[in-house]
């Protein structure tokens, strides 16, 4: 099964900073005043299965200091999609 795209430019992103997930969940806790991302979480993002919200891929931004909050925001975009897509042939699937 293939990683989708924007999981794969959050674990870009990570690795560009030199960061395990687990300190990427250190980072992301720091921006945002909160310690509500965990290393799972992180591993989560970055394996597809969960997309982080608008809320949290800000606080991914601040964390990376870089300018990739409009990127981000696209990309998540288009996996929610692709998540809704494949749920909804899933779900006519099992009807079928």
């Amino acid at each position: 099964m293939a990683v989708d795209p924007f999981a794969e430019l959050l674990r870009h992103l990570r690795r560009n900073a030199n960061r395990t997930q687990d300190e990427q969940a250190g980072a992301i806790n720091a921006a945002s005043g909160r310690a509500t991302v965990t290393r799972r979480e992180v591993n989560r993002y970055e394996n597809g299965a969960n997309v982080p919200t608008d809320h949290t891929l800000g606080n991914i931004a601040l964390a990376l200091w870089r300018p990739c909050w409009s990127r981000c925001c696209s990309e998540a975009k288009a996996a929610r999609a692709r998540r809704r897509e494949k749920n909804k042939a899933e779900a006519e699937d099992l009807t079928t």
